[in-house]
């Protein structure tokens, strides 16, 4: 039969550890006592320092929420910067288009009088340019 498991103030060491831990203070040549103390220090520390990761990876994840948060403001402004951007520039090509089609309509006004002098004249067929013209002419009133 093995021997009883170690019941301390804090923990208990289950026999197998105990004996595992006698053996590795044994190899060092330091009393079990100590061996055991040393194995606490070094947990503690392994809990410190797993505290310590824990609350840097906090500080990392909180850093890249607030990135990711800074970025998708940027992205929002910048989206609403060419949505402006896009409506002024249609916005100047409907001006354009309405101005070259009102100054297209007068230089076909213009060209109906020579059209009419023309029709006088004795010619044989009616000029296709006038036909094509007169469908972009605004209706009148």
């Amino acid at each position: 039969m093995g021997r009883p498991s170690l019941l301390t103030k804090s923990f208990s060491i289950a026999p197998d550890e105990l004996e595992s831990a006698r053996y590795c203070a044994k190899e060092q040549g330091v009393s079990l006592n100590k061996y055991l103390r040393l194995a606490v220090l070094e947990k503690n520390r392994g809990v410190v320092q797993g505290l310590e990761a824990s609350d840097a990876l906090g500080d990392i994840r909180a850093t890249v929420r607030e990135s990711e948060t800074r970025n998708a403001l940027a992205l929002e402004s910048a989206l609403a910067d060419l949505r402006a951007e896009q409506s002024a520039a249609l916005q100047a090509n409907e001006e354009l288009v309405v101005k070259t089609l009102q100054a297209f309509s007068q230089f076909l006004a213009q060209q109906e009088p020579d059209a009419e002098t023309l029709s006088k004249q004795p010619a044989a067929e009616p000029s296709r340019a006038s036909a094509a013209t007169s469908a972009f002419l605004p209706p009148k009133l």
